[in-house]
């Protein structure tokens, strides 16, 4: 039973509706198209031959709006290896900057098929 560090890269688009006022006094809305990238690190250690813990870093990084948001996140959680195919998890994180939620949860469950 090892300890693990893993590590994840990705991409994604989005689109926020925003207000844009037009002269004289015509307010549109208008889909504030931009790109969203991610990026994460985790180390993870084996509690039991069953449960693991885990610690991860990552952030949320916005390209193309007027005014870009980086957030960073720190989280930690639980895993417990139901079968060799599946596996639950719970975990619990706090932002680490003022764009960043102050705190956050959640519960998980992977398959392998």
């Amino acid at each position: 039973h090892d300890w693990s560090l893993a590590g994840s890269t990705g991409y994604s688009t989005s689109a926020e509706l925003a207000s844009l006022t037009i002269p004289p006094a015509t307010v549109a809305q208008v889909h504030n198209r931009h790109n969203v990238w991610h990026q994460s690190v985790a180390l993870g250690a084996p509690l039991t031959d069953r449960i693991g813990f885990y610690m991860e870093y990552f952030g949320l990084y916005t390209d193309g709006l007027a005014t870009n948001v980086l957030s960073h996140f720190i989280d930690g959680g639980f895993t417990y290896l139901w079968d060799n195919n599946t596996q639950f998890d719970i975990r619990a994180g706090h932002g680490l900057n003022n764009t960043s939620e102050d705190f956050f949860g959640g519960i998980g469950l992977s398959k392998r098929f």
